[in-house]
């Protein structure tokens, strides 16, 4: 897993860096490649907040290096500020949210100064994950307004992509077009994932996430997971994934279970109904697909990867729709009848009260 993760992140900077070849043997590339190699896995894998600083640390002195030009410099701030924005990530989701929101708010700046009011629009295209991170931070320590604004922007920057695609002819626009469908998609599910778990924990009303009730967090899981169903939908259209990504249609299942599962605990069955049933019949279909008779290994992955999901999403559309109540309610009669008929045959003297009760009802 190690080797794994390390060779990923080496592989994400060949596009850029590595291409410039005549770049290779200046002291700036060298630091760049050492930090790569040394802190990748520890960081990105391991979580350790002293390895992503190093990793920090060790960007920002390849690009303070007298020999690194003004292009490697840019292009190795994409890989600074991601660095950052995991770090961010390790620090929040270990409960430390004033340090991560210290760390964020900087790389945050540093985003925005290089975005410089559009003269680099990738800049709020490539790093997602660090705007993504802010505004949960800032949503976990009840600065709502903050994180909405943070939130708000990142969705508007990746929508106007979408919206101007047309004119987007270029190799590096259309580059930016496919990381703005894949950061867009991963934006939503992680947010998404966090109103979510902060909803069902949030029974009673109870403020989970500081200023945000049950109340609040029931229409932000769906429609956030709207947003994540949309961008999955656009990619799949357009025959992008990411490198880690899984098959569509998992994914497609476990976002409608997600949204099915929000709209039955606001009581909106009939909605809920619709959902679990798309959920149901893309996961099921997937595990159908895996165990049938010569099923090749990718399908049997993909089978093993749907089952859960094929079945809560099964489960949620009886409940949704009302079947489990009908089968339940017929059960019960069927045992209660025939109870009936067995103590009324030969009645036990110490069940006599308990039949006694049931012959009245």
């Amino acid at each position: 897993m190690k080797k794994l993760i390390t060779a990923l992140a080496l592989a994400a900077t060949l596009p850029t860096v590595y291409a410039q070849t005549q770049l290779q043997d200046t002291q700036a590339f060298k630091l760049f490649q050492e930090t790569e190699k040394k802190y990748t896995y520890n960081c990105f894998g391991a979580g350790k907040d002293e390895s992503c600083a190093a990793m920090v640390k060790g960007y920002r002195d390849a690009m303070a290096a007298p020999d690194a030009s003004d292009q490697l410099r840019h292009d190795m701030q994409s890989f600074l500020l991601h660095a950052i924005a995991i770090r961010g990530a390790k620090l929040r989701e270990s409960g430390k949210l004033e340090e991560a929101l210290q760390v964020l708010e900087g790389g945050y700046g540093e985003m925005l100064q290089h975005f410089d009011g559009g003269k680099h629009f990738h800049a709020v295209i490539e790093n997602q994950k660090l705007q993504q991170e802010t505004g949960m931070v800032l949503l976990q320590l009840g600065r709502t307004e903050e994180a909405d604004n943070v939130i708000r922007q990142a969705r508007g920057a990746v929508d106007r992509l979408w919206n101007n695609r047309k004119s987007l002819t270029s190799k590096g626009a259309q580059e930016m077009l496919q990381k703005g469908m894949l950061a867009g998609e991963s934006f939503e599910t992680d947010l998404g994932k966090l109103y979510r778990d902060n909803f069902k924990q949030a029974r009673g009303n109870k403020q989970v996430i500081p200023k945000l009730t049950k109340a609040d967090l029931a229409p932000r899981v769906v429609d956030t997971y709207r947003r994540a169903e949309q961008w999955l939908l656009r990619k799949d259209e357009a025959g992008i994934a990411g490198m880690m990504d899984v098959d569509s249609g998992i994914r497609y299942a476990e976002i409608k279970f997600e949204i099915g599962d929000a709209l039955l605990e606001q009581k909106k069955n009939k909605e809920a109904t619709e959902e679990f049933l798309q959920a149901a019949a893309a996961a099921c279909n997937l595990v159908n697909k895996g165990d049938a008779a010569g099923a090749k290994g990718r399908d049997q992955i993909n089978a093993d990867l749907s089952r859960s999901t094929c079945d809560r999403a099964s489960l949620g559309w009886s409940l949704a729709s009302g079947e489990f109540q009908k089968n339940f309610d017929k059960a019960f009669d069927t045992w209660y009848q025939a109870e009936l008929k067995r103590m009324t045959a030969a009645p036990d003297p110490t069940l006599r009260p308990l039949y006694e009760r049931m012959r009245k009802r």
